[in-house]
C-alpha cells in the first residue's frame, strides 16, 4: 500500500491545479471518449486547427492575411478543408450583421487555396454557413438586400421598417467545377402577408403554411429579418434544413427543384416548388399557435439524425441553460407530405429527448453560436459558443467524458490554467480517425493552441490503477458530494487528495454506498485513492 502510494504522489509532483475557469484540456476519460479529432476555428484570429483529445493540434491550416472567420469551417469529402471568411474590416458594405461573411474557400491539406468563391456586394452577402452536398457542390446561405419601397410593395408594414432596407435570407448551390451558382431559393419568392389587402400576395398566413409572412419578428424593424444561421442536407429526401433563428423554426425547403421551380410554388418531389414543405419550432410564425406551442428559442446548428430526427442546439430554451433537442418530424411518405395536427401545427407536438449539462444545467449557456454532434458510439458533443466550452458526455449518465475550453483571448493564445475570455466560436466538429480527408496524412502531434501547456495532464487523466472490488464512483466532475458504492470483504480507506497529494477527504467503507462531502472543497482537479485495491481516479470538481 505505502507503495502504491509514494508511486501517485510521484505522479502528483508539480501537477497544475485547474479551476473550472481553466483553459485548454479539462478532462479526459479515454476509454469512453468517442475517437476522433475536432475541428477548431476561433474567432478574432483566422487559423483553423484539428486537435486531439489531449488537445494538441495535430494539423493547423494558416489563415491569409486580413480575414476573419465568417464563420463555419468544415473537412470536406474532397479532401479539402472548407473555410468560410471575411475581410477583418467591414468599412463601407452595404449588407453587415452578425454571422456575415464574404469567401468560402477550398483549401488543400497543404494550405493552398484551390478555390475562392466570394460574394459580398450591395445586393448580396454570404453568411453563417454552408453545407457540402454529395456530389461536391456547396450549399451557402446569403442575404439578399431589398428597399423600403420594395418591401412595402410585398406587403411589409412601413412601420417595421426602421434601418432603411430589409435582408431576407436565400440559398445557393455553388460548383466548384464551373465557378457558378447552379440553383438558388429565394425566401422573398414566398411571401405571404395579411396586412395590407391591396397587395398580390394578401392572404390567410394561417392558411397557408408554405409561405413566409412578411410581417413576423418584425417588431423591431431590423434589416436582418430572418438571421438564418445554420443548414444541413438529406441525401435521400433530397431537402434542405435550414435553422432560421429569428423566426425560432426550422424549415425545409425541397431540393428537388430545378432554379425557376424553386420560385413557384410547384414541382420537384413535393410539388411544392420553393414553398416550405416542413416548418418547426413556433408555430406562431404562420399564426397557429401560442407563445406555449413554442419549443425553438433563437436555435443554431441544425442536424439530421441517421433514423430522420432533427437535432439542434437550443440556445435560449431558459433563462439559465441552453439545451440540445432532437424531435421526429412526421412524413406521409405516400402522399409526400409531413403531417399537421387538427390547428394546423407541424408534428411532433413536443421535443423528442432535451439534453442539458449532465451534471450542472447552467455550466451550458449561449446565447448565440453553438453545436451539437452525435457521435458514432453514442455520445453527445456539445460546445456552447459563447463561452468557447466543448464538453462530451453519455446520454442519460450524469458525467461528462471530454471537457475542453479554447485557450484564447481576443484570438490571441493564454497559458494554461488562465482564464479564457472572449473566446467565441461557431460550433466544433469532430471527425473520426477514418475520415476521407486523413488518409495518408500524418496526425502526429505539433503542439498545443495554449501557452506554457503541461504535457503531462493528459496522460495523468488517462491514468488509473488496476480495480479488484465492485466499485463505482459518480459524479465525475462532482460537486458537493462524490457517491461511492462499494463491495468488498473488509473495510478499507478511501482518499480525496488535492494537487500537492495531500488527503483533504478521508473515510472509511465497507461494503455500503456513502457520499463523500466535498461542499467545502474549491473548484480544481482531484484524485480519488484506494491504496488497498490500487484503485487511483482523477476527478474534477466544479
Amino acid at each position: 500500500m505505502k507503495t502504491n502510494l509514494i508511486l501517485v504522489l510521484l505522479v502528483l509532483k508539480g501537477f497544475w491545479m485547474f479551476s473550472q475557469n481553466s483553459t485548454a484540456l479539462i478532462f479526459l476519460d479515454q476509454e469512453n471518449y468517442s475517437p476522433g479529432y475536432n475541428l477548431v476555428y476561433t474567432f478574432g484570429q483566422n487559423d483553423v486547427f484539428l486537435i486531439n483529445e489531449c488537445g494538441e493540434y495535430v494539423h493547423k491550416w494558416e489563415g491569409t492575411p486580413g480575414k476573419i472567420p465568417g464563420t463555419a469551417a468544415y473537412l470536406s469529402h474532397t479532401r479539402h478543408l472548407l473555410r468560410c471568411s471575411s475581410k477583418g474590416n467591414s468599412a463601407g458594405d452595404v449588407i453587415w450583421a452578425g454571422g456575415a461573411g464574404e469567401f468560402i474557400e477550398w483549401v488543400n491539406w497543404e494550405g493552398e487555396i484551390v478555390y475562392q468563391f466570394q460574394l459580398n456586394n450591395a445586393k448580396r452577402r454570404l453568411h453563417h454557413d454552408i453545407a457540402e452536398l454529395p456530389n461536391g457542390n456547396v450549399l451557402a446561405i446569403i442575404w439578399e438586400n431589398y428597399s423600403p419601397q420594395e418591401a412595402i410593395q410585398e406587403g411589409r408594414n412601413p412601420n417595421l421598417i426602421t434601418e432603411g432596407a430589409i435582408w431576407p435570407d436565400a440559398l445557393i448551390e455553388i460548383n466548384p467545377q464551373l465557378d457558378s451558382i447552379v440553383w438558388e431559393w429565394k425566401a422573398w419568392d414566398h411571401l405571404i402577408q395579411d396586412f395590407d389587402p391591396a397587395k398580390d400576395n394578401f392572404g390567410d398566413v394561417a392558411m397557408n403554411p408554405g409561405k413566409i409572412n412578411i410581417n413576423h419578428f418584425s417588431a423591431s424593424g431590423q434589416a436582418d429579418w430572418m438571421h438564418s444561421n445554420g443548414l444541413a442536407y438529406h441525401e435521400g429526401l433530397d431537402l434542405i434544413a435550414l435553422s432560421v433563428a429569428h423566426f425560432n423554426e426550422i424549415w425545409f425547403i425541397d431540393h428537388s427543384t430545378s432554379k425557376v421551380e424553386a420560385s413557384t410554388s410547384f414541382g420537384g418531389k413535393f410539388d411544392r416548388g420553393g414553398d416550405l414543405v416542413y416548418r418547426w419550432g413556433n408555430p406562431r410564425a404562420y399564426k397557429s399557435g401560442t407563445v406555449q406551442d413554442q419549443q425553438l428559442f433563437f436555435q443554431h446548428d441544425v442536424q439530421w439524425l441517421g433514423d430522420g430526427k432533427i437535432s439542434c442546439f437550443n440556445n435560449r430554451a431558459n433563462p439559465q441553460y441552453s439545451t440540445v433537442v432532437t424531435f421526429q418530424p412526421v412524413l406521409d411518405s405516400i402522399n409526400w407530405q409531413f403531417l399537421r395536427n387538427g390547428t394546423g401545427q407541424f408534428l411532433p407536438q413536443n421535443v423528442d429527448t432535451s439534453f442539458t449539462h449532465p451534471i450542472q444545467k447552467n455550466k451550458l449557456q449561449s446565447s448565440g453560436l453553438s453545436s451539437a454532434q452525435f457521435l458514432p458510439n453514442g455520445n453527445l458533443l456539445v460546445f456552447s459558443g459563447n463561452q468557447g466550452y466543448a464538453f462530451e458526455f453519455k446520454p442519460g449518465e450524469n458525467k461528462t467524458v471530454w471537457e475542453y475550453i479554447l485557450p484564447f483571448r481576443n484570438g490571441l493564445p493564454i497559458s494554461q490554467g488562465s482564464i479564457a475570455t472572449n473566446n467565441l466560436s461557431f460550433k466544433i466538429k469532430r471527425y473520426p480517425p477514418d475520415f476521407t480527408a486523413f488518409e495518408g496524412k500524418s496526425l502526429e502531434p505539433q503542439g498545443y493552441l495554449e501557452l506554457n501547456p503541461n504535457p503531462d495532464y493528459c496522460a495523468i487523466l488517462e491514468t488509473e490503477l488496476p480495480q479488484e472490488s465492485s466499485l463505482e464512483i459518480f459524479p465525475n466532475p462532482f460537486s458537493n458530494e462524490v457517491k461511492i458504492e462499494l463491495h468488498s470483504q473488509k473495510e478499507i480507506e478511501v482518499q480525496i487528495l488535492d494537487y500537492k497529494g495531500q488527503a483533504v477527504v478521508k473515510e472509511f467503507l465497507k461494503d455500503r454506498n456513502i457520499s463523500l462531502d466535498t461542499s467545502h472543497l474549491p473548484a480544481g482537479m482531484y484524485f480519488l485513492l484506494i491504496p488497498e485495491i490500487n484503485y487511483f481516479r482523477t476527478m474534477v470538481k466544479i
